[in-house]
C-alpha cells in the first residue's frame, strides 16, 4: 500500500467526521465498482481500501 488506506466500509464515516457528507455505502460501493471512486482491492481478502490522500477529492465528486 502506498500510503494511509482505510477500508471502503469507512468511507461513508470518515466523509461525514471530515467533510460533512452523508452518503451510503452502497453507493460508494457502486461508485467503485463503476470506477467513480479511486479504490485499491486486497488480493488476500478481496476487500476494497481507499487512499486517505483520495478523500477530498472523492467527497468534492459526490457533491458534484
Amino acid at each position: 500500500m502506498r500510503d494511509k488506506q482505510i477500508p471502503l466500509a469507512e468511507l461513508p464515516r470518515k466523509l461525514r467526521e471530515e467533510f460533512g457528507l452523508s452518503v451510503s455505502y452502497r453507493r460508494v460501493y457502486g461508485l467503485v465498482l463503476d470506477g467513480v471512486v479511486p479504490a485499491e482491492k486486497d488480493e488476500r481478502s478481496a476487500r476494497w481500501f481507499v487512499s486517505c490522500d483520495d478523500l477530498a477529492e472523492i467527497a468534492k465528486s459526490l457533491v458534484a
